[in-house]
Formats: C-alpha cells, structure tokens, sequence
C-alpha cells in the first residue's frame, strides 16, 4: 500500500526493463511475503 495515497501497489510487476517479481505467496501466518526476482540479473528468492 502507498502511504500517502493508501492506494494498493502491485508487487509483482516490477520495471520493464530492469527487473520482475513473480510467484509471490504469503508464510501461513501473514508475517512474511516470499516471491521470486530478477533484480540482480538471476532468479533470487525474497522473502
């Protein structure tokens, strides 16, 4: 969500030229968000 407009943000977009996320899921409890990224140039997990 955008703090100042409290308007969501798609997550797993990412930049068209740069980088993407996908595959996103949340851990059973709702604390963490996991997802795939290319953000530095290989398939990186993030959570």
């Amino acid at each position: 969500m955008d703090l100042v407009t409290s308007e969501p943000i798609n997550l797993t977009n990412g930049r068209k030229k740069d980088f993407r996320y996908w595959y996103s899921a949340w851990s059973p409890d709702g604390k963490r968000l996991a997802m795939l990224s290319t953000k530095r140039g290989n398939v990186t997990l993030w959570v």
